[in-house]
């Protein structure tokens, strides 16, 4: 019998990149030790950590910067501590924090155990026909079509967008509909043709694990396009034009000038500014105010800088890039296709 637990480390262990023996052997060290402290406290566990282990840690699940302790949340903390298949959504968000990068699921918590058993048995039969680059790439397509919901749901939300974006439906007939929209796209834009090919291999595997596990084979997805207002079509269309990094410089400046309008009038309340009819003391209160203003715009922009930095380290390609593409079907054919397959 196939359960979630046994399948997704199958799963796991088929698309988890190649590591070397000193970085798998010092992670598996802290994980034991973690895992007989009873998995509790992460982050004074990892402060415990000598400079060597937090780099094993760093190494294990491929993380471009250093690990600050300090600065993590508590998923953050704990996913570093976590094999793959055991990462935690501890807010919610659909998303992995792990240490100070968001990621995605490789693994759809959400499915059925027959439907990660086809997935895994769809991905099997790609590798041995195709590689182990095509198995990564066709991997990391499909996981982004699975996380497309809630990543969808967080630029909406950083936005101030009343929308509610539906996520994967992990059936027989929700791959179905998804394998139809790539050999019968309804919206113009360019698919890397090793990449169609590739999916389509991996769709006859997967057909062939259902067909084989006496599952129905539902033949109408469940799930229905996301049905977007004037308003909401407006701001990704801004999101697609601007690209991602000049379409939130411009959403967080706005949100300061915003804040900084508010806070002139709470200082112009603090000093009388209206009620003020002598011109000297009105250009000493008006000087009093820009500098304070002065100094909070600074303060802001500070805050900025460190939150962009942070949101840039997420992944090389930028997931709020991808996802602008994905939901406006642009993608163009270029020699700099981050879908291109290297040569096997």
């Amino acid at each position: 019998m196939v359960t979630s637990v046994n399948i997704d480390k199958k799963l796991y262990d088929l698309i988890a990149p190649e590591r070397s023996e000193e970085v798998t052997e010092g992670f598996e060290a802290i994980y034991r030790r973690f895992q007989s402290q009873g998995s509790e406290g992460a982050k004074s566990f990892l402060q415990s950590l000598s400079p060597t282990e937090l780099e094993r840690l760093q190494q294990f699940h491929s993380l471009a910067e250093n690990i600050d302790v300090t600065s993590l949340d508590a998923e953050g903390a704990l996913n570093l501590l976590q094999k793959g298949f055991e990462k935690k959504d501890l807010d919610g968000d659909g998303l992995y924090n792990v240490g100070a990068a968001t990621t995605m699921g490789m693994v759809p918590r959400d499915a059925s155990p027959e439907f990660k058993q086809a997935l895994f048995d769809g991905l099997k039969a790609l590798e041995q026909k195709e590689g182990k680059g095509a198995l990564f790439k066709t991997m990391m397509t499909l996981s982004f079509q699975f996380n497309k919901g809630a990543m969808l749901q967080k630029v909406a939300d950083e936005a101030g967008m009343d929308l509610t974006a539906q996520g994967f439906d992990f059936t027989f007939a929700g791959m179905k509909s998804y394998m139809d929209g790539i050999n019968d796209p309804k919206r113009p834009g360019y698919m890397d043709p090793e990449l169609k090919n590739d999916l389509n291999s991996f769709f006859e595997g997967f057909k062939k694990s259902y067909e084989t596990s006496g599952v129905a084979l539902e033949q109408e997805s469940k799930t229905q396009e996301d049905t977007l207002s004037a308003a909401q079509k407006a701001m990704l269309q801004k999101l697609l034009d601007k690209g991602a990094l000049q379409f939130y410089t411009d959403l967080n400046m706005e949100k300061i000038e915003k804040l900084i309008e508010e806070k002139r009038k709470e200082l112009e309340a603090k000093y009388g500014f209206d009620q003020q009819t002598d011109p000297k003391k009105l250009a000493q209160i008006t000087a009093q105010i820009e500098q304070e203003l002065e100094a909070f715009r600074k303060e802001l922009m500070e805050k900025l800088a460190k939150k962009s930095e942070s949101d840039g380290k997420v992944t090389a390609y930028g997931l709020k890039d991808l996802l602008a593409l994905e939901l406006t079907g642009s993608r163009q054919e270029s020699a700099n296709s981050p879908f291109q397959r290297s040569a096997r």
